[in-house]
């Protein structure tokens, strides 16, 4: 299948997009405004970027991007070239920019909010596997996520950096927009990745306990990990694997990128 650019868009929103599921299974989180979204403290003086984006090519400067707020079409004009299946395309939200850069912000926090998480979840639901007293949780639940580990690979790495270079003026935008006029979204993505990448692998069966109405990890440990790697977890040791690896391929194109401009955060939006 000849692939767009655009898909580094989905890779993006794959970061994020099983906290959704997540979130309505175990933590139902009320609805936020995003002026609700925890957010670091603003410091005084903008910090010095570590993994700069370069500006955008010339022939691709010559194209305008739209305002943030009307970015969504763009997006989905790219989705006949990104899926081969039509309903791939249905599972994304509106608002997609701005959706992916306060779900990636969240990711190495306690919860997600579930409002600005930028896809459809899975429709099926949670299922635990008990064994004399004991619960776990089923290997059935793995296979939900399959599909979104089978389209990471499919992520045509070598067309996503260019389309993530071409759109991060509006990436910037988002953060800024969030509560960060002096930091940048790159350094954050990055930091969220490595993140990710520490999640530990777990020895299976992974037990669980359900002191009220939602089943969390039996294990201290794995409970007080953040929403990100607990969502990982979740996902089964070989989803996990694949997404990670692509992580991890992504990570390393977009944080040695050529440094074509010297300008402070609120100078890029």
């Amino acid at each position: 299948m000849k692939k767009s650019a655009l898909w580094g868009v989905f890779l993006l929103v794959l970061v994020g997009f099983i906290a959704v599921f997540y979130l309505r299974q175990q933590d139902r989180a009320p609805e936020t405004d995003i002026a609700d979204v925890e957010t670091i403290t603003v410091v005084e003086e903008a910090p010095a970027i570590r993994h700069p984006v370069p500006d955008a090519p010339p022939e691709e400067k010559e194209k305008p991007l739209p305002l943030l707020d009307d970015s969504d079409p763009a997006v989905r004009a790219g989705y006949p070239a990104i899926f081969e299946h039509r309903e791939f395309g249905q599972l994304f939200l509106d608002q997609i920019i701005r959706r992916i850069v306060v779900t990636v912000d969240n990711l190495p926090r306690r919860t997600v909010p579930q409002k600005f998480v930028p896809l459809q979840p899975p429709p099926d639901s949670f299922v635990p596997e008990a064994e004399e007293d004991v619960t776990f949780m089923s290997p059935e639940n793995y296979k939900r996520y399959t599909i979104y580990a089978r389209l990471a690979e499919a992520v045509d790495l070598q067309r996503l950096v260019p389309l993530y270079v071409r759109l991060y003026p509006l990436f910037q935008s988002a953060y800024v927009e969030l509560g960060y006029p002096t930091a940048y979204f790159n350094d954050r993505l990055i930091e969220v990745i490595d993140h990710l990448l520490e999640t530990p692998r777990v020895e299976e069966p992974v037990a669980l306990v359900r002191p009220k109405v939602f089943y969390l990890f039996a294990d201290p440990q794995l409970e007080a990990l953040s929403a990100g790697q607990k969502i990982l977890i979740r996902m089964g040791p070989e989803n996990a694997a694949v997404i990670k690896e692509r992580l991890r391929q992504f990570r390393h194109q977009i944080s040695d990128l050529p440094d074509t401009r010297e300008m402070t955060p609120q100078q890029q939006t």
